[in-house]
């Protein structure tokens, strides 16, 4: 049951990433990237370090895999920034130190969204990143408690030179 006001965001990240990967192979809520040397020597108490970690970004999701690293962006409207986010959070895990011994592995960056939108389909094949449309069953019930907030495709032509399957 969906209420008003209730955030979807998490819940699909959890449910796509328990649909399509083992539990422990992934994480929620990642902190990427990597403070300026000069900040981060400047740091002296246990509490300043702490805090310091809300400076770095957030991927929604990263997969550890033997042989790659997932990182997944979810997206419930439309917009563009999803496929940015999730090329900076491709590039920011390379120097993140906590996955150092995973830098070494094929990074594929996804994007999750539930609406599907040739457009940014597009975009996003441009840029290297899968755009995988996942709808909840109980999407449509959560859907009609954003009245106001439906958001609809941009019916732009997608470039000739794609072909969209």
């Amino acid at each position: 049951m969906s209420r008003k006001g209730v955030r979807s965001h998490e819940r699909i990240l959890v449910e796509w990433l328990s649909k399509n990967y083992a539990p422990g192979s992934w994480t929620t809520n990642v902190r990427v990237g990597q403070l300026i040397p000069e900040i981060e020597k400047n740091l002296s108490s246990w509490a300043d370090k702490r805090m310091s970690k809300n400076l770095t970004y957030i991927a929604d999701g990263v997969v550890l895999l033997p042989n790659e690293v997932v990182i997944v962006e979810v997206e419930t409207e439309i917009f563009i920034k999803a496929v940015c986010q999730v090329e900076f959070y491709g590039h920011l895990f390379g120097n993140t130190e906590a996955f150092r011994d995973h830098w070494h592995k094929p990074r594929k960056l996804v994007v999750v969204s539930v609406v599907e939108s040739p457009l940014l389909r597009w975009w996003a094949n441009m840029h290297g990143v899968l755009w995988i449309v996942y709808k909840p069953i109980w999407w449509e019930e959560h859907l009609a408690t954003r009245a106001g907030r439906r958001f609809i495709p941009s019916p732009v032509v997608v470039p000739k030179e794609f072909d969209i399957k």
